[in-house]
């Protein structure tokens, strides 16, 4: 690439997040003026932290759907064998082609699903007397199918509705 001095820094198969890695990438990075994380979870998480650490810039491209915490602004990561979320910095850009996440690993994909499935039953619970007066309408929901194309279905609009006649995957609250 012309006008751009690289640093370039792999991981194999990168998959706890620890806090004496996010402090061996905040090393690392003091030299640079940016970081572009390629991958998938545990990487982003670190990264993410060790640019809040040290004031960076932070580009993200995503190569599998196996996780929501692409855009977020905290880290999940493990201090002293326990598992704390911290506040870090959330990407400057974020990159998903969706043929490259499309062609992850099936097992990835599924796991972006349960994440997605989580975040919407804690949505839906926290709203629960919203929509048992009828106050919250949800109309249709997206969802990424395994033949790599967007697909609806239509949601109840309230919640004694969902137990009478449950919808795809989403069940009752």
């Amino acid at each position: 690439m012309q006008g751009f001095d690289l640093v370039l820094q792999v991981y194999r198969d990168f998959r706890i997040p620890r806090i004496e890695e996010v402090e061996r990438i905040s090393e690392r990075i003091s030299e640079v003026e940016g970081v572009l994380v390629v991958g998938t979870g545990s990487l982003t998480d670190v990264c993410r932290l060790a640019c809040h650490r040290k004031g960076r810039p932070l580009a993200v491209f995503a190569t599998a759907p196996s996780m929501d915490g692409f855009a977020s602004n905290s880290s999940p990561i493990i201090f002293s064998g326990f598992k704390r979320s911290v506040p870090a910095k959330a990407p400057d850009v974020v990159i998903a082609d969706a043929e490259v996440l499309a062609a992850s690993p099936w097992r990835l994909q599924a796991a972006g699903f349960g994440d997605m499935i989580e975040n919407m039953s804690r949505w839906l619970i926290g709203k629960r007397p919203a929509l048992s007066q009828g106050k919250i309408t949800v109309r249709k929901s997206l969802i990424l199918s395994g033949r790599r194309r967007m697909t609806s279905f239509p949601l109840p609009a309230k919640r004694s509705e969902i137990r009478k006649k449950p919808s795809g995957f989403l069940r009752a609250c």
